[in-house]
């Protein structure tokens, strides 16, 4: 009787506490500080030898700020020589254009000079030389063709003033022919002196279609001449036209390679993101070697709020809901027994990452800090995450309710 008394009394104890009891349940769990939207990077993607580093770890560094510079020797060389080569191309490009617009002015007034032949067509040639011998070449050519316009226009005078005394001639032969053809008529002269006449004005026809013939003749060449040197000078300044377009292609592509490299050689200037802090450099000093992309310095953000970040088992994470309260206690000397501070739930990642030590999937929690000051980048902290209040009976027959929810499903 004894025995049932006791443990009735036990039951009756019991039993209540383990129906209406409860008990809060909560995860512990290791985080670490962190800046919410991460540590910022500055990189290279061609890499190089560091010539000189500015920059150092734990330093303030504002946005824009030089971190490191590498070499840029060989894009340096490279920029020189496009730089000639477009001085070249430019000077060549300006020749051709000086001398199109030499060549179209044509022979009634070309450019005597090489600075009357820039103001008649480009700017400063940079090749006055050349100019000066094409306009020297063109003068030499007109005073030719003058000579030979001379030559001509005199012996044009000549057979002009030779049929012109024939067709005189032949005028009074006509005269003299009628005459000779009336007393003919009338006995007066023989029919042979007619006939004379009339040979004569023949052979003075001929000499006059000779004459004609010669001043076309003249005339056909002189404007022969005139269209070939026409021609010479339009095909000749189509050649330099299309040789200057050409050329300004050129001079556009070597000024897109130019500024490609001058924008090569500034970004071999690396520089800060943003402004904040230098948590990490990947290189020791001046002459070593960055690796293409490799980050050269890891920046924690001036103005990025720190955050809490840990990993969790998936099962933990599911009683997890942002806005959920939690407790941080920083690692570290006598952090135990300074007061714990308040903390939210901001984030529960619902696509789980490998963060588990055993590399069982985990879940990615961010809290924020009510109080952040005392924190920093990569402390550790423990953190306390409420996850409900159950009775301890609930705790006793979940292993089982689960099993029951497994076994009871469909196949």
């Amino acid at each position: 009787a004894a025995g049932l008394a006791a443990a009735g009394l036990i039951l009756g104890l019991i039993l209540p506490a383990m129906l209406f009891l409860r008990v809060e349940a909560a995860v512990v769990a290791q985080g670490e500080v962190a800046v919410a939207g991460g540590h910022r990077t500055a990189a290279h993607p061609q890499g190089g030898t560091v010539i000189a580093l500015p920059a150092a770890t734990g330093a303030a560094v504002a946005a824009g700020e030089v971190l490191a510079v590498l070499d840029s020797t060989a894009q340096a060389a490279e920029l020189a020589l496009a730089e000639t080569q477009l001085a070249e191309t430019e000077a060549a490009r300006q020749r051709a254009r000086a001398t199109a617009a030499i060549l179209r002015a044509g022979p009634e007034g070309p450019p005597a000079t090489p600075a009357a032949a820039a103001a008649a067509g480009p700017a400063d040639t940079g090749q006055e030389a050349a100019i000066l011998a094409l306009v020297r070449a063109r003068a030499e050519r007109a005073r030719s063709a003058r000579l030979a316009d001379a030559r001509d226009a005199a012996q044009l005078a000549a057979l002009t003033a030779r049929r012109d005394s024939l067709a005189a001639q032949a005028a009074l032969l006509a005269a003299e022919a009628e005459v000779a053809a009336d007393l003919a008529l009338k006995g007066l002269t023989t029919a042979g002196g007619v006939r004379a006449l009339e040979r004569e004005r023949a052979a003075l026809a001929g000499e006059i279609g000779a004459a004609e013939a010669g001043i076309a003749e003249i005339r056909a060449a002189t404007a022969a001449r005139a269209a070939a040197l026409a021609a010479e000078d339009a095909e000749a300044a189509a050649r330099a036209e299309a040789e200057a377009a050409d050329l300004a292609a050129r001079a556009a592509a070597l000024r897109q390679r130019i500024a490609g490299l001058k924008a090569e050689i500034a970004a071999r200037t690396i520089r800060a993101p943003v402004a904040g802090r230098i948590l990490t450099l990947a290189v020791p000093g001046p002459g070593a070697v960055l690796r293409p992309a490799e980050p050269l310095a890891t920046i924690v953000p001036a103005e990025a709020p720190l955050v809490v970040t840990l990993a969790l088992d998936p099962a933990d994470a599911a009683r997890l809901a942002p806005g959920a309260p939690a407790r941080l206690r920083p690692a570290g000397a006598g952090a135990r027994a300074g007061p714990a501070l308040a903390g939210t739930v901001l984030s529960v990642a619902p696509d789980g990452l490998a963060g588990a030590a055993d590399g069982r999937p985990a879940v990615r929690v961010e809290i924020a800090p009510g109080d952040p000051a005392g924190l920093r980048p990569g402390l550790p902290v423990e953190v306390v995450l409420r996850t409900g209040a159950r009775t301890p009976l609930a705790y006793w027959l979940e292993p089982l309710t689960a099993f029951l929810g497994r076994a009871m499903r469909e196949p």
